[in-house]
């Protein structure tokens, strides 16, 4: 965590403190998502083969829903439509 700038004497004392968290942080961030400049690409899934929706967090590529092909998003309980948040269905 980020700690408060009051507690320092100095502003550049806390910006240095901060870089030495945000820069690890934003490294791991960048890499998972951006993987080298290359263009992520989502796990294919059918409605009738749906993985856990735990744990929540995770996004998939939706080739057969409802209203067509669609990313979804899983809350830790159900999968959901990116474009309305409903349950994939």
């Amino acid at each position: 965590m980020i700690a408060n700038p009051r507690g320092f004497a100095r502003w550049e004392d806390w910006a240095h403190q901060a870089q030495q968290i945000l820069t690890p942080f934003m490294t791991r961030v960048e890499t998972a998502f951006f993987r080298q400049g290359q263009v992520l690409r989502l796990a294919r899934h059918s409605v009738a083969a749906l993985p856990d929706p735990a744990p929540p967090g995770r996004l998939i590529y939706l080739s057969d829903d409802s209203g067509g092909a669609v990313i979804a998003f899983s809350d830790g309980t159900a999968w959901r439509r990116m474009t309305d948040r409903t349950v994939v269905s």
